[in-house]
Order: structure tokens, then sequence, then C-alpha cells
């Protein structure tokens, strides 16, 4: 049972989410014969203010990231 986990700011909309699980279940269910009803794909929405890279938050608390 393989498990795709997407960790992305918490701005994406469920059609978004909706789309992006469809299109990863097809390539993996393509490229490996697996059957689709056995893979995951689990979504981890994270606020910008709790996102960090090089040591700079994207955003910090009550600050619009954009």
């Amino acid at each position: 049972m393989p498990v795709i986990r997407v960790t992305w700011f918490n701005d994406k909309s469920d059609s978004v989410k909706a789309e992006v699980a469809a299109e990863f279940t097809r390539v993996l269910a393509e490229k490996t014969g697996m059957d689709s009803q056995w893979i995951h794909v689990v979504f981890e929405n994270v606020s910008p203010c709790d996102w960090a890279v090089a040591g700079e938050l994207f955003a910090r608390p009550g600050e619009d990231p954009a």
C-alpha cells in the first residue's frame, strides 16, 4: 500500500486537492501496475508562518505571505 504524502501551504482548494490526488494515483498505478484502490494520498496543510527555508519563515504570524 503506497502512501503519497503532500505537504504544502494551506491555500489549496478542495478541487485542486482532488485533481492532484487523482493524477498522482493515476500515474503511480500506470507506472507500477498496482490497483489504484491501494494507493493513498495524504495532504498535510501547513500555514506559511509554520514553514521556514534557510532559517526564514515564509510569513510571520498575522502576515499575508503573498
